[in-house]
């Protein structure tokens, strides 16, 4: 590529990572891992690999935010109620035109403030994904202990 060639641009629902500059607050530096087997470090990386939207973004399949949460689970994080298949006004990279997951934000929460406010997305991230590891280990678990059930 010449100094002159104009640089790749990215796909139109596309968003860069976290640990490149963007128009909200980052995120980084090293944040405190949740969880006892990852080290800080590890935690941090892990973020920024999960973190492929910026704070405002709205993907053609109304995921939204850093981590591109969709309304289900924003729903199990307790932020909206009544989550069901239906159209929301066109934003981001949604064009409105077809059904995806919508929701009721509960006050003080709002799709606005949501998509203004990086810290909250990473404390639901954050929640989220100690949640799921949690129901991983109990599924883990009952597998063990369904094997110890076959093999009596």
């Amino acid at each position: 590529m010449t100094d002159d060639a104009p640089a790749p641009q990215p796909e139109p629902d596309a968003a860069p990572a976290l640990a490149e500059p963007g128009p909200e607050p980052a995120l980084m530096p090293p944040m405190t891992s949740p969880i006892a087997e990852a080290t800080d470090d590890q935690w941090s990386r892990f973020v920024r690999t999960m973190g492929s939207g910026h704070v405002d973004t709205v993907t053609k399949s109304y995921n939204l935010g850093i981590f591109r949460q969709g309304m289900p689970t924003l729903e199990a994080l307790g932020i909206v109620r009544n989550v069901r298949k239906g159209r929301a006004p066109a934003r981001g990279a949604y064009d409105g035109a077809h059904d995806v997951w919508v929701g009721d934000w509960i006050p003080p929460h709002s799709l606005d403030a949501f998509l203004r406010d990086p810290a909250l997305q990473y404390r639901l991230f954050e929640r989220n994904v100690v949640a799921l590891r949690e129901l991983l280990r109990i599924a883990v678990r009952l597998a063990e202990m369904q094997g110890d059930c076959a093999g009596a």
